[in-house]
């Protein structure tokens, strides 16, 4: 039987949900559905407490993040989008690298067959007749 109401828990303990996602002590509340809940790692709250305590995340979250602190994230994200720009045409340059030298390769495997079905006539040829060959 499904249950579709949800519920308010907090971990208390590291455990993972049915999404793979892995939570612990420190982790805001969380819903899940009636009777899917752990007794091992989770809490019960009740729709009060998981107010209160997101709040107190979302109000700790606005302080931890101070001006300098978010100049210096912005300036470590330029220097990873830098990184990236240059990888990227790295990556381009080794691409078209790749795709001449498998032209390359397709036109030396057509000389080949060429080559390869010259060679074939020629044996099928009887003795003696191409020019030029030794006679016994």
């Amino acid at each position: 039987m499904a249950h579709n109401k949800l519920i308010w828990v907090k971990a208390t303990a590291r455990g993972q949900l049915l999404n793979r996602m892995w939570v612990d002590e420190n982790s805001p509340p969380f819903q899940v559905e009636d009777g899917q809940e752990s007794k091992r790692w989770m809490k019960k709250l009740t729709a009060a407490e998981a107010k209160k305590l997101t709040a107190e995340v979302d109000d700790v979250a606005d302080d931890e993040v101070s001006a300098s602190d978010l100049a210096a994230i912005t300036e470590e994200r330029d220097e990873l989008a830098g990184k990236v720009e240059g990888l990227e045409a790295d990556l381009k340059a080794m691409t078209d690298e790749r795709d001449k030298m498998d032209e390359a390769g397709k036109k030396l495997a057509s000389d080949l067959a060429a080559v390869t079905a010259e060679r074939d006539k020629l044996k099928a040829l009887p003795a003696g007749s191409v020019a030029g060959a030794k006679k016994d």
